[in-house]
């Protein structure tokens, strides 16, 4: 992920500071009425955000500066705009967590709880490319020669 761009307010997270995965997603939230005969009636209740974790490296002389940083936005508790690739996300930071191992390289970790999800909906489902179909082919034609013998 070292080539995503990852901004949280003004801050920008930069080398191993940006991890290599952050996890996103959530829930449906649901109120199930199991009724008699085996019955159910489902309320939906709408979509819930999990919080966006994610962890990394301050690293350098300025990592411990950078760190304090993103501890100050925290203090604060405003809404801050999550964002990388494709998603957007209006968060607050509810937990930051710094491992002080000395002054060029700090472990940091952190969670943030969903405000407002900004990201566009995806309203229409894309098609795989062409060379993503010839790679998918290819790899099942090694697999059944390779079983073949």
């Amino acid at each position: 992920m070292t080539t995503t761009t990852l901004t949280l307010g003004d801050f920008e997270f930069a080398r191993y500071e940006i991890p290599e995965s952050i996890p996103f997603g959530g829930e449906q939230r649901l109120n199930v009425h199991e009724l008699v005969g085996g019955v159910r009636v489902v309320d939906v209740l709408g979509a819930v955000s999990m919080p966006i974790e994610w962890s990394g490296f301050f690293v350098g002389d300025n990592g411990l500066s950078r760190a304090r940083y993103l501890d100050t936005l925290r203090k604060a508790g405003k809404p801050l705009e999550l964002a990388w690739s494709q998603l957007y996300f209006l968060v607050v930071i509810q937990s930051f967590h710094c491992d002080f191992k000395n002054i060029g390289r700090i472990p940091y970790r952190i969670s943030c709880t969903v405000v407002k999800d900004l990201t566009h909906r995806a309203t229409n489902l894309l098609q795989p490319s062409a060379s993503q179909l010839v790679a998918e082919d290819a790899a099942t034609a090694n697999m059944l020669a390779a079983s073949i013998g």
